[in-house]
């Protein structure tokens, strides 16, 4: 987006402005994406992602998008006590380049042939039950294999970083409020049926319960508002037909920890140049009409009581429930500005996944063999400088804390920026490798993989949870060395009696 002459500073003060970006990108494959725990009961029109534990009375999720990672990802598992009917999941097409689901299979089982052992459509059910179990997860094609529906940490842990989505989310917040953006804030005035002669745009004025909306075209339009008077609100009427729109993207900020959404804004042409961002909220109630445009809610649970919510949704936790979430994905672009503003503040992060890969004890996924072994730890960034050296350095500590010694290290150079990001993701792995010697020094003790990422020295990120139960290894205890079974001994032979001596003569 250009920087259009209406940006500028009336004063002598000189305004910065970063590159363009579209700040739903992350996120762009999917309908929805909850950090934390989602239950669904209305049909999904896109792709679902769930960083917590996904639930569902039946339902569906449809991808009509091409080229998306997957259809369904689930990274805490199926919480099957919460959920009811058969939830499908329907691949447009084949719009999906990998595998329809990435599951965590964890108390749950992937099955891609029935009960007569026929060749079937893919399903999850619990891990005691059958085919064509319900509750259950299904999908509906006839190609995807059960070997390939786990989860997939390498390429969906990114997408649930917490850090990352509320930077992006305050980072809007923050620009709305900054003095640089002030030629784009919508103004309210006080007005009637039009604007007073000589009101410079944007601006709006309330008409009853309904927001009266001149956007300025061309440049990006942001409406700052307080959940009161959001609650207020029962319409937006854009004026003079300039509508949110590529070139005229709306951002919308809205302030408060709890917010209802129960109003008209806009329409299907609309949503995609329509931004919601709760930056503060910790529960959004959507209680009436069709919401139009993406949601940004990193912090907060959503009520979704009613209608339909046409754009990508980003929560901390949701209640999918009223007709239907439609992926009309966020294609506007926010241009931030400020002092030497070069990008939008994205803090690095880190997250993993370890496994024992050499020495494993049979039987028992996280336990390292008396004799040694190998732990290989792949650490997923996001957030990184492009094309700049980093080093990610990790350690296996005892449960209280305390090093073993046991560390690696690997220094590596983050790729190119792809057009229009400003940040990379990616990923290392780092191996440790545990000797017979040291293995005997903690047999029977739990083993934490700790890691830490390092720019120049300084840390920038870090993962050093003690309590971490994926991070957590046990290492075998010293084997007993069974006792050798004694000889019996054999009988002696009974000796002779003796013949008894005769008396003395006295």
């Amino acid at each position: 987006m250009s920087i259009s002459p209406a940006m500028a500073q009336d004063d002598d003060s000189t305004v910065t402005w970063g590159d363009a970006y579209n700040p739903l990108s992350p996120y762009s494959d999917f309908n929805i994406v909850s950090l934390g725990d989602l239950h669904i009961v209305a049909e999904s029109e896109g792709p679902v992602a769930v960083g917590g534990q996904f639930s569902f009375d039946g339902s569906h999720t449809i991808v009509k998008k091409s080229g998306v990672p997957a259809g369904l990802v689930v990274k805490g598992g199926v919480d099957w006590a919460k959920s009811t009917g058969q939830h499908q999941v329907n691949q447009t097409n084949g719009n999906v380049t990998g595998s329809p689901l990435s599951v965590n299979l964890d108390g749950s089982k992937a099955l891609d042939r029935d009960r007569n052992d026929a060749a079937a459509m893919l399903q999850v059910v619990p891990e005691a039950a059958d085919y064509d179990n319900e509750p259950g997860i299904k999908v509906n094609d006839n190609g995807p294999q059960a070997e390939n529906a786990g989860y997939d940490a390498d390429k969906f842990d990114a997408l649930f970083d917490e850090n990352a989505a509320i930077g992006i989310s305050e980072e809007l917040d923050a620009q709305a409020e900054s003095t640089c953006q002030a030629p784009n804030v919508i103004q309210k005035v006080e007005g009637e049926n039009n604007l007073p002669e000589s009101t410079e745009l944007p601006a709006y004025f309330m008409q009853d319960n309904q927001a009266w909306i001149w956007l300025k075209e061309g440049q990006q339009n942001i409406l700052n508002l307080t959940a009161e008077e959001l609650a207020g609100i029962g319409e937006f009427q854009f004026r003079d037909g300039v509508q949110p729109s590529a070139s005229t993207p709306l951002f919308i900020n809205v302030s408060g920890e709890d917010v209802t959404v129960n109003l008209r804004a806009g329409n299907g042409q609309t949503a995609p140049y329509t931004l919601w961002n709760f930056a503060d909220a910790t529960t959004v109630t959507q209680a009436g009409d069709t919401l139009e445009g993406s949601v940004l809610a990193p912090k907060a649970h959503l009520d979704k009581q009613k209608a339909n919510i046409e754009g990508n949704i980003i929560v901390a936790s949701g209640e999918m429930r009223g007709s239907e979430q439609h992926h009309l994905e966020f294609a506007g672009e926010f241009t931030p500005c400020g002092d030497d503003v070069e990008e939008p503040a994205v803090d690095p992060s880190i997250a993993t996944s370890a496994e024992v890969t050499d020495g494993n004890v049979e039987d028992a996924e996280k336990t390292v063999s008396y004799d040694g072994g190998v732990i290989t730890d792949t650490v997923t960034f996001a957030g990184l400088k492009p094309e700049t050296e980093y080093t990610m350095s990790g350690e296996l500590q005892t449960a209280e804390g305390e090093s073993t010694g046991i560390k690696t290290a690997v220094t590596f150079t983050t790729p190119k920026a792809e057009d229009g990001e400003t940040t990379v993701n990616g990923s290392v792995k780092l191996t440790y490798e545990i000797s017979a010697e040291q293995a005997e020094q903690y047999a029977g003790q739990s083993l934490v993989v700790t890691e830490l990422l390092a720019l120049d020295g300084e840390t920038v990120a870090s993962h050093t949870e003690l309590n971490d139960k994926a991070q957590t290894f046990v290492i075998e205890d010293e084997p007993t060395e069974p006792t050798e079974p004694t000889e019996p001994t054999e009988p002696t032979e009974p000796t002779e009696p003796t013949e008894p001596t005769e008396p003395t003569e006295p």
